[in-house]
């Protein structure tokens, strides 16, 4: 067995092969949205596409973010690629598996030239998280949890996921609606929405940001237009915590998110 430090190694290497330029805009809530492969015998799957996404950004004067990226999706019994995500299946079978991940922080943090609002703050940089996650498959819906630190010491924080969904399969249609929730210490607050003594300003004051727990309802939409092709769409809402909203650089309660795309199967 490999120790930690040469995981970690592997797998922030695999991350910023894979993962950096397929990454979805992530909101204040990581979504569990992915594109789920078309159903199939093969041991393995993959699929390259395009997308666009728009989402709303927590940070007074910011607003919507719109991206359009390329889509990556990978799927083995020993690997996955998922949007911003990439894992190493550790141990498990088709019901209960543990994995390790990697997971970069597509869309967190900001400029300080983002917005007036933000004149004067430090930049705050997006982190790669490692970690692991457990996934269940309990019949009526599918279960997730999931641990996350940041690997590259920027908040030095930490992330605890839980996600539920369900599939809904409707002949070519395959509906997916989902609820999540994580919660942030207070380092990763802080980081990201926290403002230092220096960064004070008339009507910015200094501000410790504390733990918080955020929320997210969201549907997925994919339809196949052939066994190798696949169009999604997905919609979600993410309500930030308390802590967060309470920040003078914060000026939202809840952030919608839209992302559209098409994706062909090459096996």
């Amino acid at each position: 067995m490999p120790n930690t430090a040469s995981l970690s190694a592997v797998l922030s290497a695999m991350l910023m092969v894979t993962v950096l330029p397929t990454a979805f805009a992530q909101s204040t809530v990581q979504s569990t949205a992915q594109t789920a492969p078309p159903a199939s015998t093969s041991d393995s799957f993959f699929g390259l596409g395009v997308g666009v996404s728009t989402d709303r950004s927590p940070y007074t004067g910011v607003g919507y973010e719109n991206h359009l990226i390329p889509v990556v999706s990978y799927e083995s019994r020993l690997f996955s690629i998922q949007g911003k995500t990439a894992d190493v299946h550790l141990l498990g079978d088709e019901r209960l598996s543990f994995s390790a991940r990697a997971e970069y922080g597509f869309g967190d943090g900001y400029k300080g030239s983002d917005a007036p609002a933000l004149n004067g703050m430090s930049h705050r940089k997006e982190s790669i998280w490692l970690g692991g996650v457990v996934e269940w498959d309990a019949g009526w819906a599918d279960l997730t949890a999931s641990w996350l630190g940041d690997a590259s010491g920027r908040s030095k924080g930490q992330q605890v996921g839980l996600g539920l969904e369900r599939d809904f399969p409707m002949g070519q249609w395959l509906l997916t609606p989902r609820i999540g929730a994580i919660w942030q210490d207070s380092k990763f607050v802080d980081y990201y929405y926290g403002v230092r003594s220096s960064e004070a300003r008339p009507g910015r004051a200094a501000y410790a940001g504390k733990s918080a727990i955020s929320t997210e309802l969201g549907v997925r939409a994919q339809y196949s237009l052939t066994p190798k092709q696949t169009v999604f769409l997905d919609l979600s809402a993410n309500r930030v915590g308390s802590s967060i909203q309470d920040s003078p650089i914060v000026d939202r309660t809840w952030l919608p998110a839209v992302r559209a795309g098409y994706l062909y199967r090459f096996n």
